[in-house]
């Protein structure tokens, strides 16, 4: 079953995705450094002030070094052994029950595929280091 998304435009939903998507991120993050960022108090003299950072270098390198590490994992998973892949998605989403929809738009999709020529620019001059 699909759902319109209300966007700029609006797009067709697609349920499978939208459902990989939210088990893939609760799977990358949940129980991870971020739970250990989320744990504590928050700052009364700062929070919700964007002009502070709340999150230091090095806590944030090890969140995004834990989701690059269980996305691979998971990406690994849905090419080399997909029927496991629907379990994996079907157990990741028993978290995300209340969780929104994804915004689907047609502004993102468009905006990077007109960007295909800056992708690409960029991933030669990461493969050149």
């Amino acid at each position: 079953m699909t759902k319109k998304i209300t966007g700029l435009e609006e797009l067709e939903l697609d349920e499978q995705l939208s459902e990989e998507a939210k088990s893939i991120v609760v799977l990358a993050f949940r129980n991870g450094p971020i739970e250990d960022v989320h744990a504590g108090k928050e700052c009364p003299t700062c929070a919700g002030n964007s002009e502070y950072s709340h999150i230091t270098q090095e806590e944030m390198k090890r969140i995004m070094k834990r989701a690059v590490d269980k996305v691979y994992a998971l990406l690994w998973i849905r090419d080399h052994n997909p029927d496991v892949f629907r379990h994996v998605v079907n157990a990741g989403n028993a978290f995300t029950t209340g969780w929104d929809a994804p915004e689907h738009r047609r502004e993102t999709i468009d905006s990077w595929c007109v960007q295909r020529s800056f992708f690409q620019a960029a991933e030669g001059q990461i493969r050149r280091k």
